[in-house]
């Protein structure tokens, strides 16, 4: 069964080297229409061009050719990785843009490139700029304690979908009101592989350094708690997750330095 095909509201349609994997949310017609428009640049980078038309995101691979060749062809599952995990993580009620298509470009059985559309999220802002401004706005600790005990439901309940996220800071996490909260950079999250202890701690790990230097530890510490394992020592993990946030810190620092 093709992986892409995600569900019954998918259709796949070939055209000039292209397969479009495309949802019932947008015609053919419209969605050439978004992708031929030039948009407003969101991110670019030597490896992918992020634009945004209307209410849609546009994310589409870039570099050069026979290096893309090359990356697509020999590791066409990682580059499928954001489409598939979108459909994944919505089936399972947690929250990530909306995608709506996804194209692979190609010849002669070679992947040469792709392009993924998706909701655009409205008015929100990732989770560490969010509650950075709520504490220099003046924020109650009650309050606070509201918003960590949400946010570590949310990454609980991304856990026990059967997906883990590699690069789980809190600048992949966006929200709009602190109450629901949307998982971006789905290209590094994988499908079916359940969360280890090793990229659990890595992922508390970025979670704390989002947040430490404007939040107090008692609070980061029940941020904590409430997302290690049952059998799991808080005050161990608290332990490795500060060392490892102080680590983290200085690597940074030291490539900062270079």
């Amino acid at each position: 069964m093709n992986p892409l095909l995600c569900d019954e509201s998918i259709s796949l349609i070939r055209r000039r080297g292209r397969r479009i994997y495309l949802t019932r949310r947008l015609s053919l017609g419209e969605l050439e229409d978004i992708v031929s428009a030039p948009g407003e640049t969101l991110k670019c980078s030597s490896k992918a061009m992020v634009t945004r038309t209307g209410k849609w995101v546009v994310k589409q691979s870039r570099g050069h050719w026979l290096i893309e060749v090359i990356r697509h062809t020999a590791r066409r599952s990682r580059y499928r990785r954001a489409w598939i995990a979108a459909h994944h993580l919505r089936r399972h009620d947690v929250l990530a843009p909306v995608p709506v298509a996804f194209i692979e470009f190609g010849v002669l059985g070679l992947l040469t490139g792709n392009l993924m559309v998706s909701e655009y999220l409205e008015d929100c802002a990732n989770v560490e700029l969010y509650l950075k401004n709520r504490v220099e706005t003046g924020i109650e600790k009650d309050e606070l304690g509201v918003f960590f005990e949400r946010l570590a439901y949310a990454v609980n309940r991304f856990a026990a979908s059967g997906a883990c996220h590699e690069d789980l800071s809190g600048k992949n996490i966006f929200t709009q009101n602190g109450e629901r909260f949307y998982f971006i950079d789905l290209d590094a999250v994988a499908v079916g592989r359940p969360i280890t202890d090793a990229q659990r701690l890595a992922n508390l790990i970025q979670l704390y350094d989002s947040f430490c230097d404007f939040v107090q530890d008692d609070l980061l510490e029940a941020f904590i708690g409430h997302m290690v394992p049952s059998e799991g020592s808080l005050q161990e993990w608290f332990g490795r997750v500060r060392e490892g946030q102080r680590i983290r810190r200085g690597l940074y620092q030291q490539r900062r330095g270079k």
